[in-house]
């Protein structure tokens, strides 16, 4: 009977860490949060490869001196005229290479980019101004797929470069992926393709950028990117791994179901207060503010409370409390205090 049951282990416990995620929020950044990020070395660094049950080993990234990218959804109202549409701002700033304010149009399952802007004089417009290009879907499963075509113009001070192409995204690997800060489990590999055609004085001529980017559930910003740009005058290659995301406290989501709570630790108890739907499905997710995941589980509740027995291993600190409403995806995120 021993033997039975350990062979029944073996065989279950793989499963569990390999299993197929689906990611609820990739790109669906709530308003006032706050993510960081280390630009890396490319030397020896490769995107691995696609399948399932892979382990991406990236623990060897070695960051560029001081170089760290910041990541935040600006809380502005006024968008303006170039982006009438958008419900927020997504601004990237970095030490060693580009920064900008990328204008987004965030509506129930889908990030669309509306308009980039790099300087006051200096930005990208994409002609279709209402649904923008497609940059993210929600929720995510290993194998989905999409194609959207766009047209853009890129605008300086001294010229104006119309662009058309496509941009696929494929959610072509799962498994588990190691940084050189974390391991994280169920992690879902998006390789995203630009190809370009520019139309400068020059004629015609192509340029595309392959990324590959890792996202897990409890992430709304990828975990690592790596970046492959070509162009006609040579090719480049970035890498990106998250330290981490910091939503504020009582963040306001852009989807307007958000299921609004609030949180306390009792003794060994996370003790949860909101008004649920009744007969929805929720998923609660905490985090230390290294973005690790230390406690998850989903449930139904039967009133306005649930609690959970966490226990007491964890540490006293400040946790992030995510809560998801699994039949419409819409989630919020909190800081609790676990004294």
């Amino acid at each position: 009977m021993k033997k039975h049951l350990y062979f029944l282990f073996m065989v279950l416990v793989p499963c569990q860490m390999w299993a197929q995620p689906t990611i609820y929020n990739m790109e669906n950044n709530p308003i006032g949060m706050l993510a960081k990020f280390l630009q890396c070395s490319t030397t020896g660094i490769s995107a691995g490869s696609s399948g399932a049950g892979v382990n991406w080993s990236m623990g060897s990234l070695t960051h560029l001196g001081t170089a760290s990218d910041t990541f935040y959804e600006s809380s502005v109202a006024n968008y303006g005229t170039n982006a009438p549409s958008a419900t927020r701002i997504d601004s990237f700033t970095s030490g060693s290479n580009y920064s900008g304010n990328y204008y987004i149009n965030q509506s129930t399952g889908n990030t669309n980019r509306l308009f980039i802007s790099y300087t006051t004089t200096t930005y990208t417009s994409y002609s279709s101004p209402v649904s923008g290009l497609l940059v993210a879907k929600q929720p995510f499963n290993y194998l989905d797929s999409y194609t959207d075509t766009f047209n853009l113009t890129y605008t300086s001070s001294s010229l104006s470069v119309p662009y058309n192409g496509y941009y696929t995204v494929d959610a072509d690997g799962y498994g588990s992926l190691t940084l050189p800060n974390a391991t994280y489990n169920n992690v879902l590999r998006v390789h995203i393709t630009e190809i370009d055609t520019i139309h400068d004085a020059g004629g015609p001529h192509l340029a595309s950028e392959n990324t590959y980017a890792w996202y897990d559930d409890t992430h709304s910003v990828p975990l690592c990117k790596i970046v492959y740009d070509t162009f006609t005058s040579g090719n480049s290659m970035k890498a990106y791994y998250m330290l981490s995301q910091s939503p504020l406290v009582s963040v306001v989501n852009v989807n307007k179901e958000k299921p609004d709570f609030n949180a306390c630790f009792y003794g060994n108890d996370l003790v949860m207060n909101s008004n649920f739907e009744q007969n929805h499905s929720y998923s609660i997710s905490v985090l230390n503010m290294a973005g690790q995941k230390v406690y998850s589980n989903s449930f139904k509740p039967s009133g306005s409370n649930a609690t959970f027995n966490i226990g007491n291993w964890l540490c006293p600190g400040i946790y992030m409390v995510a809560l998801i409403d699994n039949n419409t995806h819409s989630f919020n995120t909190i800081k609790v205090l676990r004294q």
